[in-house]
């Protein structure tokens, strides 16, 4: 019976994944102050999250202790998130960007002495070009 309730239970979570990846990413769309660069990454993090939770939930069911699983899990999340933090610096800096619009597209930003326009705003970089022609990405 454990054997059919695990199978069980990865199909579904399977199915529920899908399911829940599709939903959350309509309700994404059809929401007009989300900016479109916002869209993909609730549906990402569902697709990713659920199966986890699934698989944790299948090895619960044949009698595997889950707790020191997770305790790993998180303890790999740290590391994870130490050896990332000059990239967590942009990508965080490049949500505040998002969110706050100190600046958009085609903004004319003065960086040094250089006056740049914005071209593209994104999570880790912004990309922007000179008056007279080269372009560059910066790192938020």
């Amino acid at each position: 019976m454990n054997v059919l309730g695990a199978i069980v239970t990865f199909i579904a979570g399977f199915m529920v994944a899908g399911w829940l990846s599709n939903l959350t990413d309509r309700a994404i769309r059809k929401a007009d102050k989300i900016d479109s660069v916002f869209h993909q990454v609730p549906g990402k993090v569902v697709r990713v999250a659920v199966p986890a939770f699934k698989l944790i939930a299948v090895l619960n069911r044949f009698g595997v202790e889950t707790t020191s699983l997770i305790a790993l899990l998180g303890a790999a999340g740290l590391v994870v998130g130490l050896a990332l933090q000059g990239t967590l610096s942009n990508a965080t800096a490049g949500l505040m960007i998002l969110i706050f619009r100190p600046f958009k597209i085609g903004d004319a930003v003065k960086l040094d002495s250089e006056v740049c326009v914005t071209d593209s705003l994104d999570f880790f970089v912004c990309r922007v070009h000179l008056p007279d022609g080269p372009s560059a990405f910066l790192p938020n």
